[in-house]
């Protein structure tokens, strides 16, 4: 890439968004960010590490065509249903994954992927916002996704099914994305609803 400001800028936005992916698969690995009962959705190990060695045979950074185009068909098995790769993952272009171990943390949440798969679609769609803008709120829609599934593990499904429509709904009507603070302050809006209790460190407490 020529050196040049928007060469620089380019270089800059992938290196804060790997960051950002990496900081997420770290915290997951640690244990920081809630992690679902291994009773409500584990994903069969074999299946995710066959995934994962398929994964590991693409460049990096990957768009979502190129990682279902190489194992969209792939299954993954739970207690209670079978998904494939390209049920969880959306083949937009637009959305870039920085290792295969972020699309595997993602796989291994068959709800919270479903999920944020059907936001990328609609917001794919948004002409107005950009690559780095979409990048910036998935990472927080996900984020906001797995405190649900900490905070509600009772009604996570329906918790995320909910935050999830609402937030088609606002890019149906307003051709807009909500920002991750109203994405948050809707998802803590159905757990105080719900009966269900978060510290003020949360982060859904804004």
């Amino acid at each position: 890439m020529a050196d040049t400001r928007d060469g620089r800028e380019e270089q800059a936005h992938h290196a804060e968004r790997r960051q950002r992916q990496r900081e997420l698969a770290e915290a997951l690995a640690r244990g920081d960010e809630p992690e679902p009962d291994p009773d409500l959705e584990a994903v069969d190990a074999d299946d995710l590490a066959a995934v994962e060695s398929d994964l590991d045979a693409l460049s990096y950074p990957a768009t979502g065509e190129v990682v279902v185009e190489r194992v969209g068909d792939r299954e993954l098995t739970t207690a209670e249903r079978t998904y494939t790769v390209g049920d969880l993952i959306s083949d937009s272009g637009r959305v870039r994954f920085d290792s295969p171990q972020t699309i595997r943390a993602r796989l291994a949440q068959p709800t919270v992927a479903a999920a944020l798969r059907r936001i990328t679609q609609a917001v794919g769609t948004v002409e107005a916002l950009s690559d780095r803008e979409i990048d910036e709120r998935l990472v927080a829609y996900e984020r906001t996704f797995r405190e649900l599934v900490a905070v509600a593990p009772g009604d996570y499904e329906d918790a995320i099914q909910v935050v999830t429509e609402w937030v088609l709904d606002v890019v149906r009507e307003n051709e807009r994305v909500p920002s991750s603070r109203a994405v948050r302050r809707r998802a803590a809006v159905y757990c105080r609803a719900n009966g269900y209790e978060f510290g003020e460190d949360s982060w859904l407490s804004v």
